[in-house]
């Protein structure tokens, strides 16, 4: 603003500083300010390109504190609904039962009853006839058992739908954790026999839900040969079975 009044009152030939000023003179100074200009405009560019780089990693570090907030809720939900389905799994339990001789028995006793009623015959039958004895002893509680069992299968599904690679693991030796040895006997041989002979089994071997099993059952009922050791004990194969799982 000052060069401007300057500029002005000595072209209506007031003298400021007793000096004529020569306007071609002064175009001919200005234009040896052009570099300036350059520099200025070029410093400009090189800002505003740091504040872009600049706004472009605050976003990027938005969205990740983002997706880490989001990750974290669907944890926590994924958790809520997993330990309410464990909730429910002992009320099923609870309710599962057996009469023997006129006296009713439920919850672990219940599936213990059954649970040796379904070994028995196995062990008394041959290998061919091992899955016929099975149906048969199971068939007189097969609506109660067939029931925990499919629950049991959707809890561990649930588990691989809604869970990381790196935690499905440590969720599922949770339940595995709830199981008696009768539990994960009836199990065994619902994936050998029954139902649980598809997807089931094949959960089984990934994250060695039968660990707790007896070697007395697994040699007696021939468990060892009917599943791979990943159904017993965490292996480097049952680990690497989660990618061809997904």
């Amino acid at each position: 603003m000052l060069w401007v009044v300057v500029t002005m009152v000595s072209a209506a030939g007031i003298s400021l500083f007793g000096l004529v000023w020569d306007f071609h003179n002064t175009a001919e100074l200005g234009e040896s300010f052009g570099v300036f200009g350059a520099l200025a405009a070029g410093l400009a560019a090189y800002y505003t390109f740091v504040a872009l780089a600049e706004s472009r990693t605050q976003r990027a570090e938005f969205e990740t504190r983002q997706l880490e907030r989001d990750a974290a809720e669907r944890l926590s939900r994924a958790d809520e609904n997993f330990y309410r389905l464990l909730d429910l799994r002992r009320a099923l339990l609870a309710d599962l039962s057996v009469e023997t001789s006129g006296q009713r028995i439920s919850g672990t006793d219940a599936v213990e009853m059954i649970a040796e009623k379904v070994r028995g015959s196995v062990i008394a039958s041959s290998a061919q006839n091992a899955e016929m004895a099975y149906n048969a002893s199971i068939g007189e509680h097969l609506n109660d058992s067939a029931h925990y069992l499919r629950f049991t299968y959707h809890i561990v599904k649930f588990v691989v739908e809604n869970y990381s690679e790196e935690l499905q693991y440590e969720r599922v030796r949770i339940l595995r954790a709830l199981l008696s040895n009768s539990e994960q006997l009836l199990i065994a041989f619902n994936c050998m026999y029954g139902a649980g002979q598809g997807q089931f089994k094949l959960w089984l071997e990934q994250f060695a839900m039968l660990h707790n099993l007896s070697e007395r059952d697994k040699l007696a009922l021939k468990i060892d040969a009917a599943f791979k050791e990943g159904a017993f004990r965490r292996t480097a194969s049952s680990v690497s079975m989660r990618g061809s799982l997904a």
